[in-house]
């Protein structure tokens, strides 16, 4: 790993910290976590995006107030933990399964497989476990959390789709897993 590969990472942590104090009041609190989760599995490697959210859960478990819900390990095991632990996997699958050559159709796909499939199954079990609820109670309680995150997809879609092909291609020549 070079200092670019670091710098980016720490960029993509720094990006995910600041947002968080970006945030419409809620049951669990709505911010742009996932939008910049998002983002960085679109514009980083695998490797980048899983490790810079991995450094983000590292620094809010360390007790910087990083989290929706405040920080430390308390965070990660409240209700909306299961957010928090997807949140590596998710960014480093979109960085993984995004088309090479920002096929619309396609990375939206993904993007939705990833974020209201994957995340929030297991963002729901997590819920449903910590709330001692049955699943479909905790699905029900993030509904709107999922249209807000149809929202944040696109949006984040839209940013990415409109970077400069230069500012990507040297950050993807580096990728040894892009597919279509």
């Amino acid at each position: 790993m070079n200092l670019k590969n670091m710098l980016r990472i720490v960029a993509a942590t720094t990006l995910l910290c600041v947002v968080v104090f970006i945030k419409i009041p809620w049951a669990v609190p709505i911010t742009l976590q996932t939008f910049v989760v998002i983002l960085i599995g679109l514009i980083l490697t695998p490797k980048e995006a899983l490790l810079s959210v991995l450094l983000y859960i590292g620094i809010g478990l360390i007790g910087l107030p990083v989290f929706a819900s405040g920080s430390s390990f308390q965070a990660l095991t409240g209700p909306a933990g299961g957010f928090l632990i997807s949140f590596p996997i998710s960014a480093c699958l979109i960085s993984m399964f995004k088309s090479k050559k920002r096929i619309v159709v396609y990375d939206i796909l993904v993007l939705l497989l990833v974020i209201i499939v994957f995340t929030y199954i297991l963002a729901t079990a997590w819920y449903s476990y910590v709330l001692k609820v049955d699943f479909m109670t905790g699905l029900l309680a993030f509904a709107v959390y999922m249209g807000v995150d149809l929202v944040k997809i696109v949006v984040a879609y839209l940013v990415y789709k409109n970077l400069p092909q230069r500012f990507l291609d040297d950050i993807n020549t580096q990728s040894d897993r892009h597919y279509t």
